[in-house]
């Protein structure tokens, strides 16, 4: 599975425009639908680069560093569960899929 953890420093708006990185971060993950983007801030404005991260509804903000990597696990381990399952095909049962992740 291919995945991002984006951790960037939340500065006040307009003062510091030239450190937004919500644009970008909402690009990376319109880019790659199907891929997870998770993200951790810091600093001074966290609500509001939380909302703009999330606006597109592509990327999630988590309150840590350690709630992204846990979210990240749990999704590696939900693809692995979901790509050993078999395949109920009627009454026949198929071979596991395999998943591109």
């Amino acid at each position: 599975m291919a995945a991002a953890i984006c951790i960037y420093c939340s500065y006040s708006l307009p003062k510091y425009n030239d450190y937004d990185s919500s644009a970008p971060i909402r690009d990376l993950a319109g880019s790659y639908p199907d891929k997870p983007v998770l993200c951790w801030t810091y600093g001074m404005d966290m609500a509001g680069f939380t909302r703009q991260v999330e606006r597109d509804g592509t990327a999630m903000v988590f309150p840590s560093l350690d709630d992204a990597a846990d979210a990240l696990a749990k999704l590696a381990a939900y693809g692995e569960n979901l790509a050993a399952a078999p395949i109920h095909d009627g009454d026949q049962v198929q071979k596991p899929r395999r998943m591109g992740m």
